[in-house]
């Protein structure tokens, strides 16, 4: 599991300078002195805890950041002459950008059933494909009769939709956020479907929300399975992720 050293100083922000005092403080703006004293001027400890606070609490932030996504930023000081080549690895493997990417393509059609809470089809991606910055878009279309599906991740249900009408379709997208052991958590970015969908979807806006599923026997398990009665005829799903 992924893990920190970084540690935020004095974090109640205990005898600590005001954010007004430190503004205007000529230490701050100047630096210390040269010479013991500075010629008779001192660092006080509440300007030093400042000081302290808001640099450590700014890293520590971030190494947090790097944790979810999966890496260990550590301060080296077990081994001091490789800490600043690991830590520059890390930062480099966090945002660098893909150089391979590949697509791989699920798709089912003729999906038909009138049974509430039947599983009209089950994509089983392999979580060997899957990295942070993954992104699983999903195309669903129905031939004729209107009716209603919804969609699980990972046995987590990630979205819903009712009055799916003849040759309606509807869509969304997800990023892969973060992978501790056998979870993995995706960003909710977008969905779409046609005007004649009703749509009434169970996800919370784009943007704003993330959905965390669980892997079993080496895949993350796409399903879709109808919600309410009616038929779902001719249903066409079609799954891609680009990993």
């Amino acid at each position: 599991m992924a893990s920190t050293n970084f540690k935020q100083w004095n974090p109640p922000a205990n005898n600590m300078e005001s954010d007004t005092n430190y503004n205007a403080d000529t230490l701050r703006a100047n630096g210390i002195p040269s010479g013991v004293g500075g010629s008779g001027v001192l660092a006080p400890s509440i300007t030093h805890n400042k000081l302290f606070y808001q640099v450590t609490t700014f890293v520590t932030a971030l190494a947090n950041f790097l944790v979810g996504l999966g890496l260990s930023p550590n301060d080296g000081s077990a081994s001091p002459s490789t800490a600043l080549a690991n830590l520059t690895a890390i930062f480099q493997s966090a945002f660098a950008q893909p150089t391979n990417t590949s697509t791989y393509k699920y798709s089912a059609t003729g999906g038909s059933t009138s049974t509430t809470g039947a599983i009209l089809y089950t994509f089983n991606i392999p979580t060997s494909i899957l990295k942070v910055g993954s992104v699983v878009h999903f195309v669903c279309s129905v031939g004729a009769v209107s009716a209603s599906a919804e969609f699980y991740l990972g046995g987590t249900i990630i979205d819903g939709v009712s009055g799916l009408g003849a040759s309606s379709f509807y869509a969304f997208d997800l990023v892969l956020s973060n992978i501790s052991g056998s979870t993995y958590t995706f960003f909710y970015v977008s969905r779409a479907g046609t005007s004649s969908n009703s749509i009434n979807l169970l996800a919370q806006s784009p943007g704003n929300t993330s959905k965390s599923g669980t892997s079993s026997g080496g895949n993350l398990v796409l399903t879709v399975s109808q919600f309410s009665s009616g038929s779902l005829t001719g249903l066409f799903a079609y799954a891609t992720v680009n990993s």
